[in-house]
């Protein structure tokens, strides 16, 4: 759950699972990720409208704030690790002429 554009699901069809089955892992933890972030604003609302902490914001606010900025950061990851194993097991294009 990031601020800003959602970021799309992580693809986790069967074809994409056969040739790189550690999606189903990034997939599985962003998810959960999100299912946290959910849970965090669920119990502590004011998260939405405040960014920052306010003095004698109770322990349990403060790291549920610290806990979406990371969960943010690490979902960015997730979905660039994902993109990369996508670019890695995506068919070359024969189709143009060799340099060689």
């Amino acid at each position: 759950m990031t601020a800003g554009k959602p970021l799309q699901p992580i693809c986790c069809s069967p074809d994409v699972l056969g040739l790189a089955p550690e999606m189903a892992i990034l997939r599985l933890v962003d998810e959960a990720l999100e299912a946290a972030c959910f849970a965090l604003i669920a119990e502590h609302p004011t998260l939405i409208s405040e960014a920052v902490a306010v003095a004698g914001d109770p322990p349990t606010l403060r790291l549920a704030r610290r806990l979406l900025l990371r969960a943010a950061d690490i979902q960015r990851l997730l979905h660039r690790s994902a993109a990369a194993v996508d670019n890695a097991t995506r068919p070359l294009d024969c189709s143009s002429e060799l340099p060689f």
